[in-house]
C-alpha cells in the first residue's frame, strides 16, 4: 500500500475541468506544488490524464501501453515526497463505465481515496455545451445536448457508483461549480492556495447568443471569423443581442425541465440533498422583450450585414 492520499477529480464535462488541469499543471511546473500531478498520459492540449485514462477505456484499451502508463504512476506516487496525489481526467465523470471499473485494479492501493465530483446545474451545463458546439459550428440553436439525457445521468450515477466501490476506502466528494472554483478546489483538495499563473490562453470563452447566431451565418470564405474580435464588431454597430439571447436561453431550458424532475432519484443515494438541489437549480431567465419575426428578421439582417463588413475589411471579400 502506498501511504498517501488518492485525489480522483473525475469532471464531469462542462464543469471547469480545463481550468483546474492547466491550475494544477501550472502550478507544478512553477516549482510551488505542495502535491503531486504525476505527468504520465498527459494531453498535450489540457494537460488532464486523458491519455492514461484511455488505456482502459474503449473496452480495455491498449494492455502494454496501460501497464507502462499505470507503473510509472505507481512509482511517481510512492517517490513523492507529497502526501496528495492528484488525477484528473473528467470522462471519469462521464458515462464511462468500463474506465471506472477498471482503474482501481491498475492503481496501488492507498491510504486514502477521494472521488472529487464538480457539481453544476443541468441548465447551466447544458447551455455551457450549446454554446461551445455553435462556436464550432456543429449544431443548431434548439438541438438538445446529449449530456442532458436521462440515459446519460444513469450513466453517470452507475460510473460513480463503479469508482466509490472499486475502491474500498474511496468516498465521494462534491465540489458546487462557481466562479472561484480553481481556488475552491486548491483550498480542499490540494491542500495549498492557488496563485494564479499568467496565460495568454483563456479557456472555453463562452459568447453571447447574438454573436454565435452571426457566426452561423453561411460563411462564403475560407476565413473563419474570429469570434472575440467579432464579438467587439458587434459592440461596435450598437447591435445588442440581449433580447434574442433571453429568448433563446428560456426555450432551451424549458426543454431541460423534465429531465430535471427525474434527476433527482437518480443521484439521491450519490450526492446529499443540498448537491442535488443544485444539480437541478434552474438559472433565472433575464425578461426578454416579445420579439415578432419581423423584428428577428430585421435583426439577422443587421448581422449579416456585419459579417458581410467584417468580411471585407479583414479577409477582403
Amino acid at each position: 500500500m502506498i501511504d498517501k492520499h488518492l485525489i480522483l477529480h473525475v469532471g464531469p464535462p462542462k464543469t471547469g475541468s480545463s481550468a483546474i488541469q492547466r491550475a494544477l499543471f501550472n502550478t507544478q511546473q512553477a516549482g510551488k506544488a505542495t502535491f503531486c500531478y504525476p505527468e504520465v498520459g498527459l494531453s498535450k492540449r489540457w494537460h488532464s490524464h486523458d491519455v492514461l485514462i484511455r488505456t482502459i477505456r474503449d473496452n480495455g484499451g491498449d494492455s502494454e501501453a496501460r501497464a507502462k502508463m499505470f507503473g510509472e504512476v505507481a512509482e511517481i506516487a510512492s517517490q513523492t515526497p507529497h502526501d496528495r496525489v492528484i488525477l484528473s481526467d473528467e470522462y471519469l465523470g462521464g458515462s464511462n463505465l468500463s474506465a471506472a471499473e477498471m482503474l482501481s485494479t491498475c492503481l496501488p492501493k492507498f491510504r486514502e481515496v477521494t472521488i472529487v465530483y464538480v457539481v453544476r446545474s443541468i441548465y447551466e451545463t447544458g447551455f455551457s455545451a450549446l454554446n461551445q458546439r455553435m462556436r464550432r459550428k456543429v449544431t443548431l440553436f434548439f438541438t438538445p445536448d446529449p449530456y442532458l439525457s436521462l440515459k446519460n445521468h444513469n450513466k453517470r450515477a452507475a460510473t460513480l457508483t463503479a469508482l466509490r466501490d472499486g475502491f474500498d476506502n474511496a468516498n465521494i466528494a462534491y465540489l458546487v461549480y462557481n466562479r472561484d472554483l480553481v481556488s475552491t478546489f486548491f483550498d480542499r483538495f490540494a491542500g495549498m492556495a492557488y496563485a494564479e499563473q499568467s496565460s495568454r490562453k483563456s479557456v472555453n470563452k463562452s459568447l453571447d447568443f447574438g454573436t454565435l447566431l452571426a457566426l452561423q451565418l453561411p460563411q462564403k470564405t475560407k476565413h473563419a471569423l474570429r469570434p472575440l474580435e467579432f464579438e467587439t464588431l458587434l459592440r461596435e454597430r450598437d447591435i445588442e443581442p440581449l433580447n434574442v439571447d433571453s429568448m433563446l436561453r428560456d426555450y432551451y431550458f424549458k426543454q431541460i425541465d423534465f429531465v430535471a424532475a427525474k434527476v433527482p432519484s437518480i443521484y439521491e443515494n450519490i450526492f446529499s440533498e443540498e448537491a442535488v438541489e443544485e444539480l437541478i437549480r434552474r438559472p433565472s431567465v433575464p425578461e426578454a422583450k416579445n420579439i415578432s419575426k419581423g423584428e428577428l428578421s430585421d435583426y439577422l439582417k443587421e448581422l449579416e450585414a456585419t459579417v458581410a463588413a467584417y468580411r471585407k475589411a479583414v479577409c477582403g471579400d
